[in-house]
């Protein structure tokens, strides 16, 4: 209780606010336990007196925490003074602390769409998990932006991308998105990655289009397939054309 004090720690009084604000509440390390690179903390709240225990595990090759040492909680951060750096820092519960450091130095192309989520990185992790905005709250507010870009058509990766820059938003460390980031945040709030084209209005244009032409108009080599589609202009020659060399319009 005296260290709480020398930290300057306010205590709760016997009056209570009507409104309930989100505080740092200062915790006592009680018990740390290590495992490969896991360190899993216990501790027990000393400045509300209420003695409530957590616990909460972070990721780091040296130790950063022991027992005795103060840990402050609001919502669901952590913020304590590490050992090893005697640098202040804030994590969330499965924080890693070496994330740059754990990443093989390999070269990620950033505009090719992954084959599943499971192709993320350590390193690209960071971008929805970390102390400025937590995983949670990510999902929650990205999963309402989506929904809003779906009903506008804005699906995929490279469309959703643009838009996700343009209005401004940014991943949990606040950097731009990316379509591979931006492919493992759909997958995360489970949005739509693909549209979803009807058949059915094609097949109804399509038949329409063909019962309006009759033989004369059709080209001798032309498949029943092309007959279905739009008739093809001078312009659309000569760009499909143009692959072939170089093609010069003279007149129509």
């Amino acid at each position: 209780m005296e260290a709480a004090r020398v930290a300057n720690v306010s205590f709760l009084g016997s009056r209570k606010s009507k409104r309930k604000k989100s505080r740092w509440i200062l915790y006592l390390v009680v018990d740390v336990k290590r495992s490969g690179a896991q360190t899993t903390v216990f501790a027990e709240s000393i400045s509300d007196g209420q003695n409530k225990k957590v616990e909460f595990a972070i990721f780091s090759k040296s130790a950063v925490i022991e027992t005795g040492d103060f840990v402050s909680k609001k919502g669901e951060a952590y913020s304590f003074l590490r050992r090893d750096t005697l640098e202040s820092i804030e994590v969330f519960d499965g924080h890693s602390l070496d994330v740059d450091e754990d990443v093989p130095d390999i070269t990620i192309d950033d505009s090719v769409i992954p084959n599943s989520p499971d192709e993320m990185t350590k390193r690209e992790f960071k971008h929805f998990h970390a102390p400025q905005m937590h995983v949670k709250a990510m999902t929650e507010r990205y999963a309402e932006i989506l929904r809003s870009f779906a009903k506008r058509n804005i699906i995929g990766p490279k469309l959703v991308t643009h838009y996700l820059n343009t209005a401004g938003h940014t991943t949990a460390i606040g950097s731009h998105w990316t379509p591979r980031l931006t492919y493992f945040l759909i997958c995360l709030v489970d949005a739509p990655m693909e549209r979803v084209q009807s058949t059915m209005g094609r097949k109804s244009a399509g038949n329409g289009h063909s019962q309006k032409r009759d033989g004369r108009n059709r080209l001798p080599q032309e498949t029943p397939q092309q007959a279905d589609e739009e008739p093809m202009g001078i312009d659309d020659l000569i760009r499909k054309l143009s692959r072939l060399g170089r093609i010069t319009r003279q007149g129509d």
